[in-house]
């Protein structure tokens, strides 16, 4: 069973690209406007940096908005931290193809679509790339992690722990909990039929995986030791949020949705 809670942005500038809400419902949102992007929380509104194609917008673990604009090219910035208030802490290249963004207390996570990782923008080609908050290449996935999975093309990830994230990737969707401390993974190969996911969030020792190929809008749950079981449907989008819960944002608001 599924249970939604729709929240309504009535003081946005703009529609919104992108949304995120932390833990305790404080919201962030990047706005298209004639003029460019604006960024808006409860404190206000600020520009977001010109030229931006396509950005993402996310809370840091310490509270600080940061802006990433998935598609670059080599040696352009395109990723941004700022304060709620709109003063600019950082600026950094975090590659090109970027598929989704987690923060992970005081590290942020990066991924990547095939275009990113068969690209020529580094460190794209990793697939999945951990960076300190000021920017820093922490390392990335290939080359800083034990028997590393193959990832073509990462479907989706989510915050699985303190330190820790879970994504899908191509090849062969091995659903992956990796420890940003330990650089130490759990592997699980998920069921063909839950292939494809497109979000995935994590329950306790379950997952919740949303829209595989063959079943475009269901809701799984599923664990290494019991067989999947739909739970909902959804339209979405969804993004992994918090854990046991995806995050659907929208043009005026945004809805949670919980398992």
């Amino acid at each position: 069973m599924l249970y939604e809670e729709s929240t309504t942005l009535e003081t946005l500038p703009g529609p919104a690209v992108d949304v995120d809400v932390d833990a305790y419902g404080g919201w962030v949102a990047i706005c298209n406007q004639a003029n460019g992007f604006v960024v808006a929380t409860q404190a206000g509104a600020f520009a977001a940096p010109k030229g931006l194609y396509f950005p993402l917008v996310r809370w840091t673990g310490s509270g600080d908005v940061l802006v990433v604009d998935s598609s670059t090219t080599k040696g352009r910035t395109n990723a941004f931290v700022f304060t709620p208030s709109g003063q600019e802490k950082a600026r950094f290249c975090v590659g090109d193809g970027v598929a989704d963004v987690v923060s992970v207390r005081d590290r942020i996570v990066v991924t990547y679509f095939d275009e990113g990782v068969f690209g020529k923008v580094p460190p794209s080609e990793e697939g999945l790339c951990v960076f300190t908050a000021d920017g820093q290449l922490e390392f990335g996935y290939q080359t800083g992690v034990r028997d590393p999975v193959d990832i073509a093309d990462c479907y989706c990830v989510c915050r699985s722990g303190r330190h820790e994230v879970c994504f899908v990737a191509y090849t062969g969707f091995p659903v992956v909990r990796l420890n940003l401390e330990t650089r130490i993974q759990n592997v699980h190969q998920l069921p063909e039929h839950l292939s494809g996911a497109s979000a995935v969030a994590v329950s306790r020792g379950s997952f919740l995986l949303w829209a595989p190929y063959a079943a475009r809008r269901s809701i799984f749950l599923w664990s290494p030791e019991n067989a999947a079981v739909e739970v909902g449907t959804h339209s979405g989008p969804l993004r992994g949020h918090s854990f046991g819960s995806f995050l659907s944002p929208g043009a005026h608001g945004y809805t949670i949705v919980t398992a």
